[in-house]
């Protein structure tokens, strides 16, 4: 009997050691539909709310045109602009007023992509790589499948509505953890700003980034606590979509992902902000 409480015990012990471990307190409440807390490095989920439900994307879907863009693509490439990638996109919609004929380097574009949240940039890139935004878009849809999103479909570049057009919060989360393993994208999404250069049809101009966290890092309202280093994240909204963001942090060795989708304004980074301390807090390998 001595012999088997002993084995309990230590079978008990090793148990422990295989799952996530929680401070005593109540995970924080949320206002977004759909939420997801995932470890980077090991891609251990540790919170989800409707995480597997669809949604729309918005302008989260930049985080696959940027994975693709990377992983096509040489840093100097030269992408000249199309009227169609220009003046095709929803009028009003984000941009960083690029002219026809006007040529960027595919760093300058990555740059517009993830900062400014430039869609013609995405429609650009998406002709320079595939010949088309149609052709670009199924292999955004094939390369998500390959990452094992199994409730995505991508219909355009940049996240423009389109009721065909979707993802989840996990799908999302393992694009963002795919994405996070090129040095590059980590430099880039977490400028909070960037100055592009003269191009051959206009002067140069400064971006900024669109996520709060990484602009305004001591910005009461936005800012993470000390500790916690915003490492990359992406802005998105649309009137289906709603608010939705993308973001990543570290804290010492650890590097959590949090997708938030289908939110409201400011608690879009209320709710990642509450979600992120409460897991670095309390969340252990």
């Amino acid at each position: 009997m001595k012999k088997f409480i002993i084995y309990i015990l230590l079978l008990s012990m090793c148990l422990m050691d295989t799952i996530p471990t929680y401070a005593q307190t109540k995970v924080p409440k949320i206002d977004a539909k759909s939420a997801i807390v995932m470890d980077a490095q090991t891609g251990q989920i540790l919170y989800g709310k409707s995480m597997k439900k669809v949604k729309y994307p918005a302008s989260l879907t930049k985080l696959m045109t940027v994975l693709l863009t990377l992983e096509n693509c040489k840093l100097n490439e030269k992408v000249t602009f199309s009227k169609e990638a220009v003046y095709g996109i929803e009028p009003g919609s984000s941009n960083i007023g690029i002219l026809p004929g006007e040529i960027l380097t595919v760093k300058q574009c990555l740059y517009g992509m993830m900062l400014e949240s430039a869609n013609e940039v995405c429609s650009a890139v998406a002709e320079h790589i595939s010949g088309s935004v149609e052709q670009f878009s199924k292999l955004m849809t094939k390369r998500a499948k390959e990452l094992g999103c199994e409730n995505t479909q991508f219909k355009n570049a940049n996240g423009l509505h389109h009721d065909e057009h979707y993802t989840t919060a996990y799908d999302m989360a393992l694009i963002l953890k795919e994405v996070l393993k090129y040095p590059e994208f980590r430099t880039i999404a977490s400028a909070r700003n960037y100055r592009l250069k003269k191009t051959n049809k206009q002067k140069g101009r400064w971006l900024g980034n669109h996520h709060k966290m990484i602009r305004y890092p001591t910005d009461g309202i936005y800012s993470l606590s000390p500790s916690l280093t915003p490492t990359s994240g992406k802005t998105a909204f649309t009137t289906k979509a709603k608010t939705c963001l993308a973001t990543s942090a570290t804290n010492g060795d650890m590097e959590l992902i949090c997708i938030v989708m289908e939110d409201t304004g400011i608690s879009v980074y209320w709710d990642t902000k509450h979600l992120l301390e409460y897991f670095f807090n309390n969340y252990e390998h």
